[in-house]
């Protein structure tokens, strides 16, 4: 099963890793990981509204709703059955690894 059965193909740009993905990839980023590109203070978001948008499989809401903060994710492919899921983060990894 390729990935364009999966998602239509996005416009692919060849990020400065050189990593190549040309369509949506399914992937997370964890609380620390979203803090330390965003220069964010997660304290500072206690009590507040945060929406992640195109969340992937990301624990970052699951952390953010531990430390009090209102975090809701989504994502389109969140409506795909999981194991489409499993099969389109197989495939996005396989095409991550062949490129290192």
């Amino acid at each position: 099963m390729s990935t364009s059965t999966l998602l239509p193909p996005a416009s692919a740009t060849v990020p400065a890793s050189g990593v190549e993905l040309p369509s949506v990839s399914f992937f997370g980023r964890t609380l620390a990981e979203y803090a330390q590109f965003f220069a964010l203070d997660p304290a500072t978001l206690r009590g507040r509204a945060v929406l992640d948008v195109a969340a992937g499989p990301a624990s970052f809401t699951a952390e953010a709703c531990k430390l009090g903060v209102d975090a809701v994710a989504v994502d389109p492919l969140y409506g795909c059955p999981a194991t489409t899921l499993a099969t389109h983060v197989q495939l996005d990894y396989a095409k991550m690894f062949e490129q290192m």
